[in-house]
């Protein structure tokens, strides 16, 4: 391989040939070198001389001309710790003439690093010593931008800028390997959900919603310390890594504290939010577990959080892994219920006691319930708690209002009366945009019932929820002449607000004032109230849970309008609700065995 000396003669000799002009031979030289694209140079050991050629100027910024010039200029354009890495290199390649490649870092005149991949080989004198280094010098420093920008990517969440989901498990893989040298230390893990993110996103649009979880993320990272952790795992789901070692009191004690800090109003777009969170605390303490069981016990534990009202920490207990077990069995069997057709409707009557002398049947209330023959009848309460925390709630809600229209029209062409009617209840989900109202008129033309004889029950929590969207839906259900009653009334803190403000039809007692009437005084008075109060504001009152007559003989005398329970018909498939339309015998010897 000849040294760029020995090219240098050849280039000039071929040009000027013998005799002429060394400057202009020189500097033809040196215009051939510099059209080069790569950066080339000659390291002349023994002289401590380095040829470079302009793109190496250029491109390292050094305060030169092209051509030869002391090694030492080359050398302070390289931090001192790689100075010393490359002068090593250099002494591993004595008598090694093959070509090599290294990647070093310069500092430009702002002291900015510059990347860079060096190409060179060793040219040997004839007795095997090293003479010089010929190489190319190459600018690789968008390369590596795009490299350090993609190991980002592959390691933060692309919305909030957050470590993702690869890097949590790899941090929280650390302390499970520190766990196994020292199980003193260990750390804490939070899985953090927001409650009813959904609605911001359906009622504010998407665009808001990513701005208040980048919001939200730069809030979790300024209330935890720089060396903890926060992770968005994608959607509503944040996780934050606390890697001090502490006990589970002392780790609740400060999960709350955190939680009271998060769910201060939120400004974005100038708008003020208000979030509340569900909160799974894990300890990570044992050294066996795998980061697959730490993320699964936080989610169980946020699940539980969840159940438990919202807004709130619950520490992980392995006793929560048998019940979450459960639910995915049940969520998963859920999935098909629907196609599979195993999902039914009961119907428990509803009776009208004022100005009656006997318990007149008006209408029914219908009741989800689901069958499945590997494990028999599941719980309403459990069916609906999975469906509504998995999204399934919605499409059941769907299938239900169209179930019960297709029901009212075979039993009107059966002469029921004109104003029997079907009770629905619907979850607070479908509350958050008025699609439920455009739903419902249209199954409801679809099968050619009355607009009242689709009739929608709501517990408190759907009003709570979202106020304002909730009023919006309800007003335009009463525009297209479908009533909306509340059902539970007087169990939540809220009620008496909201009962001026919108147009409910009707109120349900909750069937815990009517269980003990009886027996306390208060709830005689909690009731004969509650039934005040709803005449004054023309909103008509039902009781559930009537089991006794002694009950419903209260509840008459008190002005109460309507009422359901066991005492007068439980829920029943229709074959058996028929009957109480049909059949007036058989409902005069039923009501007068009850």
């Amino acid at each position: 391989m000849k040294t760029v000396r020995q090219l240098t003669g050849q280039v000039m000799q071929g040009l000027f040939g013998p005799g002429k002009d060394t400057q202009a031979r020189n500097a033809r030289y040196h215009d051939i070198l510099d059209a080069s694209n790569s950066g080339v140079f000659e390291w002349d050991i023994s002289r401590r001389e380095i040829f470079l050629n302009r793109r190496v100027i250029t491109t390292l910024q050094i305060e030169a001309e092209p051509g030869w010039v002391p090694d030492s200029i080359l050398m302070e354009v390289f931090p001192e710790y790689e100075r010393n890495r490359l002068m090593n290199l250099y002494g591993k390649l004595d008598g090694d003439d093959e070509t090599r490649r290294v990647e070093a870092v310069c500092l430009d005149r702002k002291g900015e690093k510059i990347f860079v991949q060096i190409s060179g080989r060793v040219v040997t004198d004839e007795y095997g010593n090293t003479e010089k280094i010929l190489g190319l010098i190459h600018d690789v420093s968008q390369q590596k931008k795009r490299e350090e920008r993609l190991r980002h990517e592959a390691l933060h969440d692309y919305l909030t800028g957050l470590p993702n989901r690869t890097l949590l498990v790899d941090r929280i893989q650390h302390i499970l390997t520190r766990l196994k040298r020292n199980s003193d230390l260990n750390a804490t893990l939070l899985f953090i959900d927001i409650d009813n993110f959904k609605t911001i996103n359906n009622n504010m649009g998407q665009g808001f919603g990513d701005d208040v979880l980048v919001s939200l993320g730069e809030r979790l990272t300024n209330i935890v310390r720089a060396a903890d952790t926060v992770s968005r795992l994608g959607s509503d789901e944040f996780v934050i890594l606390l890697e001090d070692p502490t006990t589970s009191d002392i780790a609740h004690m400060l999960a709350t504290r955190l939680l009271e800090k998060l769910q201060r109003p939120l400004r974005v777009q100038n708008k003020i939010v208000n979030l509340t969170f569900s909160v799974g605390l894990v300890l990570i303490d044992d050294p066996d577990a795998s980061v697959e069981i730490v993320l699964g016990d936080a989610d169980i534990a946020m699940y539980a959080a969840k159940d438990k009202g919202k807004g709130m920490v619950v520490p992980f207990d392995t006793t929560m892994r048998k019940q979450a077990a459960k639910r995915l069995d049940i969520e998963t069997a859920l999935r098909q219920a629907i196609d599979n057709e195993e999902l039914y409707l009961v119907y428990q009557p509803i009776f009208s006691i004022d100005g009656c002398d006997e318990p007149d049947a008006i209408g029914v209330e219908a009741l989800l319930r689901w069958t499945k023959s590997t494990r028999g009848n599941i719980a309403p309460g459990e069916l609906l708690a999975v469906a509504e925390e998995n999204g399934l709630i919605e499409d059941i809600g769907l299938w239900v209002i169209t179930t019960a229209c297709k029901q009212l029209a075979r039993w009107q062409k059966e002469g029921f009366p004109a104003d029997f009617y079907i009770n629905i209840n619907l979850s607070s989900r479908h509350f958050d945009d008025d699609a439920i109202v455009e739903y419902m008129t249209r199954e409801i033309d679809r099968y050619g019932v009355p607009r009242n004889g689709i009739r929608i029950e709501i517990v408190e929590s759907a009003v709570i929820r979202n106020p304002e969207n909730a009023l919006s839906v309800i007003e335009r259900l009463k525009d297209e002449g479908i009533f909306v009653s509340i059902d539970d009334f007087g169990t939540g803190f809220s009620s008496l607000s909201y009962l001026h403000r919108f147009p409910f039809y009707a109120l349900k007692i909750d069937r815990s004032f009517i269980i003990d009437v009886l027996e306390s005084e208060a709830s005689q008075n909690i009731i004969t109230a509650i039934i005040l109060m709803a005449k004054k504001l023309g909103i008509r009152v039902v009781a559930e849970g009537i089991e006794e007559s002694d009950q419903l003989q209260f509840l008459k005398t008190a002005g109460c309008e309507m009422v359901q329970g066991y005492l007068l018909a439980r829920p029943e498939t229709t074959p058996e609700v028929d009957r109480f339309f049909v059949d007036a015998e058989w409902v005069e010897a039923r009501l007068a065995g009850s």
